[in-house]
């Protein structure tokens, strides 16, 4: 079964690092425009970028920017079927504090919050914070014990006191549990072999990158073995750009996209878009068609984003 999302409508200029008058404008109007659209025609999911500064340039790619937690609730309150997922960095929000607000989410959605857990991201937006970062495979060991916190508030467990390697916490408790009480669908992208073991053990979608479609035959021989041993299922996805433009006549040009193995792997290609008469693109490989939403009695300025395909479980 093939499960569309849209991924970075949160950010301003989205997925697009150019300096295109008609790049993506992140305003609520927009984000809130394009749900209802996704939830009308059945894309099943929105996922945000979590971030707290822009990439700097003429354009500042992701410059403005809505925190994803607040922004799943706002759009989760005004669609009926679509999953919205916020995106979370361990070493910037306290897990109590999170699951509170991710629980109060999934409330206001009725089950439909997912949850982008990130254990590590730019140096220098942790910077901004005052918060070290972590040696890798300590971000994951963080990560862990952060999760699993999490998911003890949402069990519904008596008080308790976790005595840990980075959390103290004495008397925790947390109610409401999450609608239905049922955990949120928690995703988690990494490319390490730290990162593919933490996604096995606690993830249920897995997004892996590699950088040559060569080397995506090799990653995907271990993750396979893996997931045996762990006797983990989850699923597997891709990710791919396209942008509309204004109106002009038939043209080709080139745009950055992912390509996918079989196992979700993902590298980075540059295939072919046609400009239709329409002004929609649609960006054609051997993998992959896809071509932005458009809206009736008019359209977006643009295409905001890239579309998440996330495949059958393995």
């Amino acid at each position: 079964m093939l499960q569309l999302g849209l991924f970075g409508a949160n950010c301003s200029s989205g997925r697009t690092y150019v300096t295109l008058p008609e790049r993506w404008v992140a305003s609520w109007e927009n984000n809130l425009k394009l749900a209802q659209m996704a939830d009308e025609i059945g894309i099943e999911c929105m996922v945000p970028i979590a971030r707290w500064k822009g990439y700097g340039g003429d354009s500042n790619p992701n410059g403005a920017s809505f925190e994803s937690i607040a922004w799943a609730c706002g759009l989760l309150a005004a669609t009926r079927r679509l999953r919205v997922f916020c995106t979370v960095h361990v070493p910037l929000h306290h897990p109590l504090v999170a699951a509170k607000q991710m629980a109060t989410g999934d409330h206001i959605g009725q089950g439909r919050l997912g949850v982008n857990i990130v254990c590590g991201w730019n140096e220098d937006e942790f910077q901004m914070f005052g918060v070290t970062k972590k040696e890798h495979d300590a971000r994951y060991a963080q990560g862990e014990e952060w999760w699993s916190i999490v998911k003890r508030v949402w069990s519904g467990e008596a008080r308790f006191d976790h005595e840990g390697t980075y959390y103290r916490l004495h008397g925790v408790e947390g109610a409401p549990r999450p609608f239905g009480r049922t955990d949120p669908l928690m995703m988690n992208a990494g490319s390490s072999d730290t990162g593919r073991w933490f996604a096995i053990r606690h993830s249920d979608m897995h997004f892996d990158a590699v950088e040559t479609p060569e080397l995506s035959t090799r990653v995907s021989r271990r993750p396979r073995s893996w997931r045996v041993s762990a006797g983990a299922r989850f699923r597997c996805g891709r990710q791919w750009g396209s942008f509309a433009g204004p109106r002009r006549r038939k043209r080709m040009t080139t745009c950055n996209t992912s390509w996918i193995t079989p196992i979700g792997a993902q590298s980075g290609i540059s295939p072919k878009c046609m400009q239709r008469r329409d002004g929609r693109r649609a960006i054609r490989s051997g993998w992959c068609i896809a071509g932005p939403i458009r809206p009736r009695g008019g359209r977006l300025r643009a295409d905001p984003i890239a579309w998440w395909e996330i495949q059958t479980p393995w």
